[in-house]
């Protein structure tokens, strides 16, 4: 089958200003500002390699729709590496041939030495105020005791003072502290009877790159694979298995054991991470009282110096492990394996979110794997990789550093095995259900006795039925926002329509209601954009936007018309969201098992509609604080960035609370719980009394995503009543 590069022809369509096709960029593929100026004409060269026919078209027309200009390439058959040979044959070949090592020279090697040092100096700094107290505790207890028999009033009112101030920060700094967030892992081993062929092909992995085997496998339900330096464990981690291919997979397992490779990056790696990972788990204590805030205050800061002081020694141990990934896996495949990753990780902590916060009465899946592999499918947009602050000492798929690296050394990789991953395990199913029982269990569920739930049921359903029942009671795709402005009041001349005549009308304005409907989408997009720039232009900022012209007054009245709804797109939404209403309460007139329950529906469908607003301003604080990270990771910018940020978070956070504190009940067809609670279970890791400003960003990634799936399952449920009713009418009509 043919595959094919994607390269940048350098230009954009005529019809589209660069200001138009930045936007686009920016929003419609959800790029980072430095992407899209990357990307912006006259800029050439091959944007994406090595795609199939379907996935390089589809690449085609989104970024044709965003106005610009790429052509494919087809690419030179080449006969595979391993075509000819067995995967074990392979590296069975490779086993007694070996495998180069990377250059690891002197000057690394002192600088690795450093970074450790540095790591251990800051862990025993974290220390150094407890021991301090410690030390004034012991000497004050013993002036204590030597006076109490000479001067009274100076050993009580001196002495036994400081005596309690120096226990008081000796238990502050040296007693152990609970990490916030943290759970045990579900795992379970694997043994050479359960699974020969994976650890005859692990054992000769290992002997290409001149590691020792390890002496157990885990299967973890982590999308991860990690070493235990103490214990030589290798954990492999099932989920990924089922978002990667073979080659992918046995070359991020090269990664992994590339860090065992030199006793140095073995040995002194693993203890600089442990020191930043436990000064990590310090910062986020969840102690609470005047000395846990001073102790979880210091550890960051101290975390954040080692952060930033080892991070060029981590990154060159990070080069050295991708040496071996890219000799197995080739240089073109490292950035494809990253980016599914990523993706696998996004849809692990979704499948386990929907699986464990389902009501009891729908059940557990079975298999979670079956469930990750199902929205890992409905997967679409790429996840940008991280640009420099990678977490070296926990997950860290590869950042745009190590991505580029990797491509400056193209090799074409000595596996070529693209068969799924899990199809390494002789019983795959076996190993999901047994792990997804673990994850329950040690959730607090009990699977034994719940209902077993399908995956049909845990996936969204409007991505299900989209193109199904909503699709066939309106004519045209429903996209997530904005949302229709049902809540207005009826007209008189509306109100007096007939079924027949609402339905009518509908219809034939079906595809001019997509095209606006669509329109209005990137509006919406546009409008946070406008309010972004018209800040920075207030306070005198316009020109770190780097391409973007000065605010002006046609923008400020572009932003209100978005806002007011006055935009042509936006009015033809008007004038359409009175006949839904008016064909959602005729069918609601009639008397069908499940009105009552339709009606509640329709209610809360209302409220909502009259809440769209506050949905916009929530989503246009998240933009901007987003925006203000971004340029605050820019060097030497303007200082008022940082209070613009910290101001942006301070409403962002006003904005979730709010959202959050909403005490509006939700349908039993829904969830039985208001709607607040409802947002809260799709942000399970957020916690406004104890998150910081940045802790609520980060943890509340889901909350407008939770809102638009309720708000679509909301209009999905009253479509399929509606259906229902208009089909009875129709039978009754026919019968009569």
């Amino acid at each position: 089958m043919a595959r094919y590069d994607l390269l940048l022809s350098g230009s954009c369509r005529d019809d589209v200003s660069p200001d138009t096709l930045r936007i686009s960029l920016l929003y419609q593929l959800k790029l980072a500002p430095e992407q899209v100026e990357r990307l912006l004409p006259p800029a050439r060269g091959v944007l994406k390699r090595d795609l199939a026919s379907a996935q390089a078209h589809e690449w085609v027309e989104r970024l044709r729709d965003t106005g610009l200009d790429v052509h494919l390439v087809e690419r030179q058959e080449s006969t595979p590496v391993a075509q000819d040979l067995d995967l074990q044959a392979r590296l069975a070949a490779l086993q007694a041939a070996g495998l180069p090592r990377p250059a690891f020279s002197l000057g690394e090697r002192l600088q690795l030495l450093a970074a450790v040092l540095l790591g251990l100096t800051l862990s025993l700094l974290y220390l150094l105020p407890g021991l301090a107290g410690l030390l004034l505790a012991i000497c004050a207890l013993a002036a204590f005791i030597t006076l109490l028999h000479q001067d009274i009033v100076v050993a009580c009112g001196l002495a036994l003072p400081l005596a309690g101030l120096g226990a008081w920060l000796a238990l502050g700094f040296l007693a152990p502290r609970p990490g916030r967030g943290t759970e045990a892992a579900a795992e379970r081993p694997l043994t050479p009877a359960q699974e020969p062929a994976l650890h005859s092909l692990i054992a000769a992995l290992c002997q290409a790159m001149g590691v020792c085997p390890p002496r157990r496998l885990l299967l973890t339900a982590e999308v991860d694979n990690r070493f235990a330096v103490r214990t030589r464990t290798l954990r492999l981690g099932l989920p990924l298995m089922t978002a990667l291919t073979r080659d992918q997979y046995l070359a991020s397992l090269a990664h992994v054991l590339g860090h065992q490779v030199s006793g140095l990056d073995r040995l002194g790696g693993a203890l600089l991470n442990a020191c930043l990972a436990q000064l990590e788990r310090l910062g986020q204590a969840a102690s609470r009282g005047l000395l846990a805030r001073v102790a979880r205050g210091w550890a960051r800061l101290l975390f954040a110096s080692g952060q930033r002081l080892t991070h060029t020694a981590s990154q060159r141990r990070e080069a050295r492990a991708d040496h071996y990934q890219v000799l197995l896996g080739g240089s073109a495949a490292f950035r494809t394996t990253a980016r599914q990753t990523r993706l696998a990780q996004q849809a692990w902590r979704e499948a386990r979110r929907r699986s464990l916060t389902a009501p009891a009465a729908q059940g557990l899946v079975g298999n979670l794997l079956e469930l990750h592999a199902a929205l890992l499918a409905r997967q679409t947009l790429s996840p940008t990789p991280t640009s420099a602050s990678s977490r070296y000492w926990g997950r860290h798929p590869a950042d745009r550093q190590r991505i580029a690296w990797a491509e400056r050394h193209p090799l074409p990789g000595l596996l070529d095995d693209r068969r799924p991953a899990s199809a390494l395990l002789e019983q795959p199913d076996a190993h999901g259900r047994a792990l997804t029982l673990l994850v329950h269990r040690l959730a607090g569920r009990q699977p034994e006795a719940e209902p077993a739930a399908t995956v049909a049921t845990l996936v969204p359903e409007p991505v299900q039925d989209s193109d199904t029942d909503l699709q066939r009671w309106s004519g045209h795709a429903w996209p997530d926002c904005p949302w229709l402005p049902l809540h207005l009041p009826l007209e008189r001349t509306t109100r007096a329509l007939e079924a027949d005549t609402v339905r009518e009308r509908i219809l034939l304005l079906a595809a001019g209601t997509a095209d606006a409907w669509q329109e209005a989408e990137k509006q919406s997009q546009r409008r946070c954009l406008l309010a972004f720039y018209e800040e920075l232009h207030s306070h005198g900022l316009a020109h770190v936007v780097h391409g973007e012209g000065a605010f002006n007054q046609e923008h400020l009245q572009e932003y209100r018309a978005i806002d007011t709804w006055q935009t042509a797109a936006r009015q033809q939404l008007l004038a359409v969201a009175p006949l839904y209403r008016q064909r959602i309460e005729r069918a609601l007139a009639q008397r069908l098992p499940g009105q009552e329950q339709a009606a509640e529906l329709y209610r809360l469908l209302l409220t909502l509609a009259e809440r769209y607003p506050d949905v916009e301003r929530l989503r246009e604080a998240r933009l901007l604080v987003k925006e203000y990270r971004t340029l605050q990771r820019r060097p030497q910018g303007p200082s008022q960035i940082n209070a613009l940020c910290e101001f942006a978070k301070q409403d962002y956070r006003r904005r979730v609370a709010d959202w959050l504190a909403c005490d509006l009940p939700l349908p039993p067809a829904i969830a039985t719980v208001s709607l607040g609670d409802y947002l809260q279970r799709h942000c399970p890791r957020l916690d406004l009394a104890e998150d910081s400003l940045s802790a609520v960003y980060r943890h509340s990634a889901e909350l407008l995503p939770a809102l638009h799936t309720l708000h679509q399952r909301l209009w999905l449920l009253l479509a399929r009543a509606c259906l229902a009713a208009e089909a009875d009418q129709v039978s009754l009509q026919q019968s009569a």
